[in-house]
């Protein structure tokens, strides 16, 4: 998929709010993180949340250009976000309290999968958490038949992989997996749609 045009058309395609995964990351996280990795950040919705939300600095990455600046332009002043545009396995290796992985796992094939799983823990303080979410087989929207968006993964305009517990485990087996759930939620599109999803949750931390 060319991201790069699709925020072109669509703009702001899911709002201003943040990710359902964000919100949980926000309510989870232990005291006071001082910075969190945003990995495929977009315009920087979760971004901009978290820092506001926690008061920490906050990096947001993403390989598209036209999202890094969309995110640069609605940032907020106070300089509490950088926004990077390149791939995840760029970042250079630094401590963070948290890594969030918002709706981007289930966009990647297994290579980049394990190329994900590889970089997380260059990422993270020991006793860091990663908040991942993973689109579920059972998800209504993408794979429930009729008039669902994606039903078998490889064709369509989203290209959405879904994923299972075991997989999960097996391919963050270097972290230690704190919690590992499926999550129903409704998610609006900034056109006014209403997407609703079952998604698995992982929360896993660095040793």
């Amino acid at each position: 998929m060319d991201w790069d045009e699709r925020y072109r058309q669509r703009s702001r395609i899911w709002g201003d709010g943040p990710s359902e995964l964000a919100v949980i990351a926000a309510e989870s996280l232990p005291g006071r993180p001082e910075s969190i990795v945003d990995l495929g950040c977009g315009y920087g919705r979760d971004a901009e949340y978290l820092a506001g939300r926690l008061g920490c600095r906050v990096l947001g990455i993403d390989s598209s250009a036209e999202a890094i600046y969309m995110a640069r332009d609605g940032a907020r002043d106070g300089g509490a976000v950088e926004y990077r545009c390149c791939d995840f396995a760029e970042v250079d290796e630094a401590r963070h309290d948290a890594v969030l992985a918002s709706n981007l796992y289930h966009l990647l094939g297994d290579e980049d999968r394990r190329r994900l799983a590889e970089a997380v823990p260059g990422l993270l303080k020991p006793g860091g958490l990663l908040f991942l979410n993973a689109v579920s087989a059972r998800d209504p929207h993408h794979f429930g038949g009729a008039g669902a968006e994606q039903c078998d993964g490889r064709s369509g305009e989203h290209v959405v992989m879904p994923s299972s517990e075991d997989e999960l485990k097996q391919v963050f087996g270097c972290l230690d997996v704190k919690e590992l759930y499926e999550h129903k939620y409704i998610e609006p599109h900034a056109n006014g749609k209403l997407h609703h999803h079952i998604s698995w949750i992982l929360v896993a931390e660095r040793p």
